[in-house]
């Protein structure tokens, strides 16, 4: 663990940040939001499925989209909205697990996107406080949806998830199946990073060498692991087997902080698949 001191920036200024592609698409389309209707754009619904060996429970959320409508992946990759849940108005619930398929790369009007087209069913592990009682959901979601626009959505669902049974084992079972595999099953045989001072700003970089040539790569993701730094877009030079980033990196807390580089979570982008390589 390193402790370093990074570059303030408000909670406010990053928010602008992940969402000016957003102001910048609805400024250049002045009657788009008349010509689609972003009230049916897109439907959150709760997958049912069942009760694992552990006494957890694994379902899925599915967010349907109209034809030409996307929604976005876990982390901004510095432009979009991600999804954030709120489950805290649900009974019998300790924590939940997420299973994030391996997204799509996708660009508009020269601003990438990394999401979905069509739906996104996500796999959730949910795990009881207590084992013999139901888990009784509510959940509060605010996501984002793009088109020509892009703009915020939000959902509410209340949904009591079922003791006994199974269903949509072959639907969840597919989306957990899609998940980025770990480096280990591509051949992944060193990793290292480096958090260097460049000014006032900071930048990370990082090397990684593969026994396999990666297939058609398109994007590097990185999540820091901490709420209060924000990494940018990627750039990234690949060698086959062999490749190489860089991303600067934001603190926008108060002070002096341990940022621990076993927090950091690479995600490689490929034609055929994703990779996630955790810790550095």
């Amino acid at each position: 663990m390193r402790v370093i001191r990074l570059p303030t920036l408000t909670a406010c200024a990053l928010a602008l940040c992940a969402i000016a592609p957003v102001a910048l698409a609805q400024s250049t389309q002045d009657n788009a939001l008349d010509t689609f209707d972003v009230n049916t754009a897109s439907e959150v619904s709760m997958m049912p499925g069942w009760v694992t060996e552990d006494g957890s429970y694994m379902a899925a959320i599915r967010i349907e989209l109209s034809e030409g409508w996307k929604t976005y992946w876990r982390a901004s990759d510095g432009a979009g909205i991600p999804p954030a849940f709120d489950w805290s108005g649900s009974e019998n619930l300790e924590r939940v697990a997420y299973y994030w398929p391996t997204p799509n790369v996708y660009w508009a009007q020269g601003i990438r996107a990394i999401g979905y087209a069509d739906e996104l069913i996500l796999p959730v592990r949910f795990y009881p406080e207590s084992p013999d009682a139901q888990i009784d959901l509510a959940l509060n979601v605010d996501y984002g949806i793009c088109r020509e626009v892009c703009v915020p959505a939000r959902a509410n669902i209340a949904f009591d998830l079922p003791q006994s049974g199974q269903s949509n084992i072959e639907t969840i079972t597919q989306a957990i199946n899609a998940n980025p595999r770990p480096g280990a099953d591509h051949g992944l045989n060193a990793h290292s990073c480096n958090i260097s001072q460049a000014g006032e700003d900071y930048v990370l970089s990082a090397d990684f060498a593969f026994s396999d040539d990666l297939d058609a790569l398109e994007a590097v993701l990185v999540e820091s692991g901490n709420d209060e730094v924000w990494i940018s877009t990627v750039d990234y030079v690949d060698n086959d087997s062999a490749v190489s980033l860089e991303a600067d990196l934001v603190y926008f807390g108060e002070g002096t902080f341990a940022f621990d580089q076993n927090a950091l979570r690479f995600t490689f982008l490929t034609r055929n698949g994703g990779i996630d390589i955790r810790g550095c």
